[in-house]
Order: C-alpha cells, then sequence, then structure tokens
C-alpha cells in the first residue's frame, strides 16, 4: 500500500503574513533647484522642502563633505545654519562658498535636489608697479599697467585724471601705452575697474618725463 502524502504547502492565501502590504509613499522634493548669486558677505538661504520624508534622513551635501545630518549641523563653519524645516543659510558668503549643495534623502535611491551658488566679488585694482610712479625719458614709450581682480571679470579702462579738457577715456585694457612721450604728458592718470559689482574703483598712476635741458 503506497504512502499517502499530504499538501505540504500551504495556501498563500490563507497565510496571515502573506497579505499585501500598500505601496510605500517616496519622499518627493517640493523645492526646485537654483541657480543662486550672491555677493561677498551676504547671506543666503537654500531651501530644501520634502514631502512623505518618513523615517528617512535629510543630509546637506557639499560636494563629497556633509554639511548637516537631519537637524545636526555636521560642519564646523558656524555660519552655516538649519532655518525652519530643512532650508540652509550661510551667513558672509565667501568666495570659496561657491559650489553645489545637494539636499539628498538618505534612502536607496539617493534621490537629491541641487543648487548652484555663485559668489559676485567687487572689483578691486592695483597698480604695476605698486608705487604708481613710472618715469621715462622725452621721446620714449611709457607703459602704465594696472591688475584688477573681483567676479565678474571687471573691465578696465583709462582717462587722464588732470587733463586740461577734463578727463577723456584714452583706453581700455590694462595697459595704457603713451609713444614718442613729451613734457605735456607728464601727470597722473587713473586706472578704473568696474564689473557692475557695486561701485567702479580706481589708482591713480604718475607719469614723470624726464627732459634735458
Amino acid at each position: 500500500m503506497g504512502t499517502s502524502y499530504g499538501n505540504s504547502l500551504s495556501d498563500p492565501l490563507s497565510d496571515p503574513d502573506f497579505i499585501d502590504s500598500p505601496p510605500m509613499i517616496q519622499p518627493k522634493f517640493t523645492s526646485r533647484s537654483q541657480s543662486i548669486r550672491a555677493v561677498i558677505g551676504d547671506t543666503i538661504t537654500l531651501p530644501c522642502d520634502v514631502e512623505n520624508l518618513g523615517n528617512n534622513i535629510l543630509l546637506w551635501r557639499r560636494g563629497s563633505a556633509v554639511v548637516t545630518a537631519a537637524s545636526l549641523i555636521i560642519t564646523r563653519d558656524t555660519r552655516f545654519k538649519l532655518l525652519k524645516g530643512y532650508t540652509l543659510q550661510i551667513k558672509n558668503v565667501r568666495p570659496q562658498d561657491a559650489g553645489d549643495y545637494s539636499c539628498q534623502v538618505g534612502d536607496h535611491d539617493n534621490r537629491d535636489l541641487v543648487h548652484t551658488v555663485e559668489i559676485l566679488v567687487p572689483p578691486s585694482v592695483r597698480s604695476n608697479p605698486e608705487t604708481g610712479h613710472v618715469t621715462v625719458r622725452k621721446g620714449g614709450t611709457a607703459t602704465l599697467e594696472c591688475k584688477a581682480s573681483g567676479n565678474p571679470v571687471p573691465s578696465i579702462s583709462w582717462t587722464r585724471k588732470d587733463s586740461l579738457h577734463g578727463s577723456p577715456h584714452l583706453a581700455d585694457g590694462p595697459t595704457l601705452t603713451l609713444d614718442a612721450v613729451s613734457r605735456q604728458d607728464s601727470g597722473t592718470y587713473r586706472c578704473y575697474a568696474d564689473n557692475g559689482i557695486r561701485e567702479p574703483v580706481f589708482v591713480d598712476m604718475q607719469l614723470i618725463v624726464l627732459c634735458e635741458f
């Protein structure tokens, strides 16, 4: 008489553990990525609003560096602060603060929201040489030079400060060249730098033409 085997597999529909759980609602960013331009010294805020965060942790990253985790400030830079929710505030911004900031949901998908920050720097200018004095003999060539920095890169222009005809525009660019100079070319020349951030700045250079008597 053969051995009778019962049905060793239970009916999945009768298994209380086999119950379809409702699909998990995924986190969703309600903020949008932004390109933020700020002048050095300003305070900026980077929004990060998320729906259905659940038990996930929200991270702020700059590159590979973690800035915040949940409500904790990881960076030692005291200029960084979390405002209501997960909005990141940066006070007294510096040029080195430029870059991409990612607000990231710490789940298996690592979904993130990225803000790009550009720091605008007002122009600065200096003469070359730093003494601001250039001496050349009559009939020679005088070269006046100034160097400017800032973001965006400043434009440079030259005027004659002590001209009898006001301050006419002489040239654009970091170098002003005067050929076959005479006694009348002696005087003060002004180098302007302007990039549209705050006010233009300038530096004065003194040209001395040596004449034989």
